[in-house]
């Protein structure tokens, strides 16, 4: 029973300092500028990291090692081959797409597509955001799950 009560204490204190420093940082948030890309002031590296840990998410974690577990080290391939991709888009995309998203002054990649293609932008908008919300159910469950079969192999 000790050792339940002592998780329980460590749970409840970090889940307070998790919501006071939301609260403290929800204070500078003015615009949705500061919402989505904090203000433009997020350095590159945590851009990249926030970024690759929404993109990898449960797969990286679970299925990548299953895979390795399952087949073999040649599934370490796949690893590299992710890295591979990972640091060649970031090199040749992302210092581009960061100028254009300051010289329109755009949020979102949907918004910078529909800047672009200035006629057809409003379209651009609901159907980019209609996509998105669809495949979003998707992303949440395959989390949802992930984590659950985590927690119950755990």
């Amino acid at each position: 029973m000790e050792h339940q009560t002592q998780i329980l204490i460590v749970m409840i204190g970090y889940l307070t300092l998790l919501i006071l420093w939301g609260l403290y940082q929800g204070r500078k948030v003015k615009s949705d500028t500061d919402y989505s890309i904090a203000g433009r002031k997020l350095p590159g590296w945590a851009a990249a990291l926030s970024e690759r840990a929404t993109g990898e998410s449960s797969w990286a974690l679970l299925g990548l090692p299953g895979a390795a577990y399952a087949t073999g080290l040649t599934e370490t391939w796949t690893a590299v081959g992710c890295l591979v991709g990972i640091v060649t888009a970031w090199i040749a995309i992302a210092w581009r797409l960061q100028e254009e998203a300051e010289k329109y002054q755009i949020n979102t990649f949907v918004d910078y597509i529909a800047k672009r293609h200035g006629d057809v932008g409003k379209w651009i908008r609901i159907v980019g955001s209609l996509t998105i919300v669809f495949f979003f159910f998707f992303y949440v469950g395959a989390q949802f799950l992930g984590g659950g079969k985590t927690l119950h192999h755990v």
